[in-house]
């Protein structure tokens, strides 16, 4: 049976958004992301309108990187990587919805 180990005082919502992935990449809002303080950051991100790719490691994404499906939901952990992941559209240009958790304390 899957458990959750969780040290410390829980994540707070932070902000919630959206944004359309086009054919140049591009990540989630620094102003958005800014308004956790204190380092820890997550991310729920739900693709929607079609499939994108999405590149984790700070360097733009491109074709070669992850593929999601639209209905996909994922969840990013870690500042860094919240503020490093780029997204790319596959085909259409598509959707991406997220929400920040974090502290604001």
């Amino acid at each position: 049976m899957p458990y959750e180990v969780q040290i410390g005082r829980p994540l707070k919502f932070v902000a919630k958004g959206s944004i359309t992935v086009g054919d140049a990449a591009r990540g989630i809002p620094a102003s958005d992301l800014d308004k956790v303080i204190g380092g820890e950051t997550e991310v729920l991100l739900t693709i929607e309108t079609d499939q994108i790719r999405i590149a984790f490691g700070g360097a733009a994404a491109t074709t070669t990187d992850h593929r999601y499906n639209v209905d996909d939901s994922i969840r990013v952990a870690g500042s860094a990587t919240c503020r490093a992941m780029t997204f790319i559209r596959v085909t259409n240009d598509a959707t991406v919805r997220y929400t920040i958790f974090g502290r604001q304390d």
